[in-house]
C-alpha cells in the first residue's frame, strides 16, 4: 500500500508536471491488498493488466506513427492547428508510456502478491498442520484423561461398593451389640434387683441376730446375776453353819 502511494505522488509530481498539456487525464492506482486478494483474483487481475499493457503499447504505436507522418508530411513550418496536433499526440505518446509505466509497476505488485499469497498459503498450511497436531495431541491428552476419569469412576463405585459393604456388616454389628447392650442392661437390673432382694434379707438377718446378741447379753447378765445371788445364799448359808 505504501509503495503503491509513493509511486503516485512520484508519478504526480515528476511525470505530469505539465499542467497545460490538453487532454489530460490523471489516473488513479488502485490498491493490491494482498491480505484481501487471493490467487485466482491475482491472476484475474494479472491478465488484466497485461491486456491494458498491451493495448497501451499498441496505442502508443499508433501514435508515434501518427505524430512521424506529420512531421515527414509537412516540410514547411507548422501552422497552429498542426503543432496543437503534433503537441497533443507527443501528450498521449507520453501519457501511454506513463500508462505502461503504471501498469508494469501493478503487475510486479500483482506478481509480488502471488508470492506473498503463496508464501501465506504454504504459512497457513503449516499453521493449519500445527493446529491439526495441536488438536490431535489435545484429542490424544483428552482422551487419556478421560479414560484416567473413567477408570477412576470405575475405582471409585468399587471402593464405594467395598464401603457401602463394610458399612452394612457394620450396621448389622451395632444392631447385635445393641441388642447384647439391651440383654445385658436387662440382665444387670435383674441382678439389682436381686441384690436388693439380698440386701433386703441380709438388713433382716443383721437385725434378727442383733436381737439375739442383746438377747444373750441379757441372758448372760441374769446368769452372772443368778450366780452372783447363788454365790451369796451359798457363803450366807456356810456362816450360819459354822456359826
Amino acid at each position: 500500500m505504501i509503495l503503491i502511494n509513493v509511486f503516485g505522488e512520484y508519478i504526480q509530481n515528476n511525470l505530469y508536471s505539465n499542467m497545460d498539456r490538453p487532454n489530460k487525464k490523471r489516473r488513479t492506482i488502485p490498491d493490491v491488498d494482498p491480505r484481501a486478494i487471493d490467487e485466482a483474483n491475482n491472476q484475474k487481475i494479472a491478465d488484466d493488466i497485461e491486456k491494458e499493457i498491451d493495448k497501451a503499447k499498441d496505442d502508443v504505436i499508433i501514435k508515434k506513427m501518427k505524430l512521424e507522418n506529420l512531421n515527414s508530411r509537412f516540410k514547411r513550418p507548422h501552422n497552429y492547428e498542426e503543432n496543437l496536433e503534433i503537441s497533443r499526440l507527443e501528450n498521449e505518446i507520453k501519457d501511454g508510456k506513463e500508462e505502461i509505466i503504471e501498469k508494469l509497476y501493478l503487475l510486479k505488485q500483482v506478481d509480488n502478491n502471488k508470492v506473498i499469497h503463496a508464501i501465506s498459503l504454504r504459512n497457513m498450511e503449516i499453521k493449519v498442520k500445527e493446529l491439526e497436531q495441536s488438536l490431535q495431541n489435545a484429542q490424544d491428552s483428552y482422551e487419556t484423561e478421560e479414560n484416567k476419569l473413567t477408570t477412576e469412576k470405575i475405582n471409585c463405585k468399587e471402593i464405594t461398593r467395598i464401603y457401602k459393604s463394610q458399612l452394612e456388616e457394620i450396621e448389622k454389628e451395632n444392631e447385635l451389640l445393641e441388642l447384647k447392650l439391651a440383654a445385658i442392661i436387662e440382665e444387670n437390673e435383674e441382678i439389682e434387683k436381686e441384690i436388693e432382694e439380698i440386701l433386703k434379707k441380709n438388713n433382716k438377718r443383721i437385725l434378727k441376730n442383733e436381737s439375739i446378741e442383746v438377747m444373750l447379753r441379757q441372758s448372760e447378765e441374769e446368769i452372772v446375776r443368778l450366780e452372783n445371788v447363788l454365790s451369796e445364799m451359798v457363803h450366807n448359808r456356810i456362816n450360819k453353819m459354822e456359826n
